[in-house]
């Protein structure tokens, strides 16, 4: 059993830190040091305005999110599998650990299957030559990349709690 806890605590721990150090200490720093380069007359890149700046980081970004959101249900798929074997008492904390876990799994695996393919699919035509479908891309990549930017957020959210909620795990009677 105490491989299983130490699984369900690594995949947690995993799942937790690398969404983490992603959205908080690689893509948001990314993308502002990109715009900030796009701003900076005469910058090395040949950026001319913030939009290619941006666009940058959203090329550099692609290649992270192809490996996060498996990574992501991956994680969640571990820790789930681990967290229902090691549900073995009733209780309020357990079961809201288990309800935790499987919206977290679900929330990654919807961003990985939905609205990730979807996300670099309109990224791309945003810079279309055509202004209109240009346009009507850029409308949908801000509302699906929001959505998507929710879900994670969120399944951040639930993995985390999920995590802390460990730490109440039933002790057998014998424990001291």
């Amino acid at each position: 059993m105490n491989w299983i806890k130490m699984l369900h605590m690594l995949s947690l721990g995993l799942w937790v830190g690398s969404s983490t150090f992603f959205g908080f200490f690689t893509a948001l720093p990314i993308i502002a040091r990109m715009r900030e380069l796009a701003s900076t007359a005469g910058n090395w890149a040949g950026f001319t305005d913030e939009k290619q700046g941006v666009r940058m980081a959203g090329e550099a970004l692609d290649v992270v999110f192809a490996r996060y959101f498996p990574w992501q249900v991956a994680c969640g798929v571990v820790a789930t599998l681990t967290g229902l074997l090691l549900y073995s008492s009733p209780g309020f904390i357990q079961k809201t650990r288990i309800g935790l876990l499987g919206l977290a799994l679900g929330l990654a695996t919807l961003n990985l299957v939905v609205f990730a393919p979807k996300v670099h699919e309109v990224r791309l035509q945003r810079y279309d030559q055509d202004v209109e479908k240009a346009k009507l891309a850029e409308t949908s990549f801000s509302l699906l990349h929001n959505y998507s930017l929710i879900c994670d957020m969120v399944t951040l959210l639930c993995a985390f709690l999920a995590l802390a909620l460990f730490a109440w795990q039933p002790h057998p009677p014998n424990a001291k």
